[in-house]
């Protein structure tokens, strides 16, 4: 098996400015790429519950191309196909709730718990995002300390591991076409979690 420091580490800057098509996305954006950004035509940001606050950065940043939608992961969203989806499902392990201090009660536990490993969701995100990307799209997911578990459970998917300065957060991106050729796996293991 493959550990998550067997794999690429690049800056997401330099994964995304290898990407001609996502090179809006990327800080240190030329006046060039912040105009292309601005006028996307399309942006789309998906939760099952959005929150307020969601509506509130989108009209504190002017964001008039971006349109907030409700769906429970890719559920609500058939036919829609982006160049980019980023995602940060919840990964925390049934035992690590169950072992969370008091003060997080208030949490709703659907935002938390992910099964005994932390990867129901990504699973299962990993098995539908190649039908919601383009040819030459990127998933971006974060799985934080299922991180290792991931690569036991998909040792064959290439995932690029994000590294920030303070080190990797588990964070992966994987083109669709590796999801593609992987899907057979992906999907065996993500329907066994129900």
């Amino acid at each position: 098996m493959r550990a998550p420091s067997d794999y690429p580490k690049l800056s997401l800057r330099q994964m995304l400015l290898t990407r001609a098509h996502l090179r809006a996305a990327s800080p240190g954006l030329s006046p060039a790429d912040q105009t292309r950004l601005a006028e996307a035509e399309r942006l789309s940001a998906a939760a099952l519950r959005p929150r307020p606050v969601a509506a509130e950065n989108k009209a504190r940043l002017h964001a008039g191309n971006v349109t907030l939608r409700r769906s429970d992961l890719f559920n609500d969203l058939a036919g829609e196909v982006y160049d980019l989806i980023v995602t940060n499902p919840p990964y925390v392990t049934n035992d690590e709730t169950d072992a969370l201090p008091r003060e997080y009660s208030h949490e709703p536990e659907l935002g938390l718990r992910a099964g005994d490993d932390g990867l129901d969701l990504a699973l299962k995100i990993l098995r539908d995002a190649p039908a919601h990307l383009s040819d030459d799209g990127l998933l971006i997911c974060e799985v934080g300390e299922a991180e290792q578990a991931l690569v036991d459970l998909l040792p064959q998917l290439p995932m690029a591991w994000v590294e920030f300065k303070v080190g990797q957060m588990g964070i992966f991106v994987v083109e669709r076409a590796d999801l593609v050729e992987h899907h057979a796996r992906i999907r065996e293991l993500a329907d066994a979690r129900g």
